[in-house]
């Protein structure tokens, strides 16, 4: 849920979230997206969990995607209301991509390294 809540609230500032057989509770439901986000959403959710039924997880990231959040929801088939490893694994692939994403980004902002720089290396 906190994860829901803070790309809710703070899409602007949140370049990517991965919630984890999450919701959000309907009256926190986002009806836009914050002028200049660019947040990316992909919740992980097992579809037998019981405890967060995958459902309302599906509700939920529908309505960041009409909201206009790039949203998506991976399904777990026969996972319940914990982390398997495949949904770990997952998790860890999504992690290292944004940390790449995220690394290249910075250096292209920085641009290409001057002559003194380089000296100093």
């Amino acid at each position: 849920m906190v994860s829901f809540a803070l790309a809710s609230r703070h899409g602007d500032t949140i370049a990517e979230a991965y919630p984890i057989a999450g919701l959000l509770p309907k009256p926190m439901y986002p009806t836009s997206a914050l002028p200049g986000a660019r947040l990316r959403i992909v919740a992980l959710h097992g579809d037998a969990d019981t405890r967060v039924p995958y459902d309302r997880g599906r509700e939920t990231l529908e309505r960041f995607a009409q909201a206009g959040f790039d949203a998506t929801l991976e399904r777990f088939p026969n996972l319940e209301h914990t982390v398997s490893h495949e949904l770990r694994g997952r998790l860890y692939a999504l992690l290292r991509d944004a940390c790449e994403r995220a690394r290249a980004q910075s250096a292209a902002a920085a641009g290409p390294p001057s002559a003194a720089s380089s000296r100093r290396r």
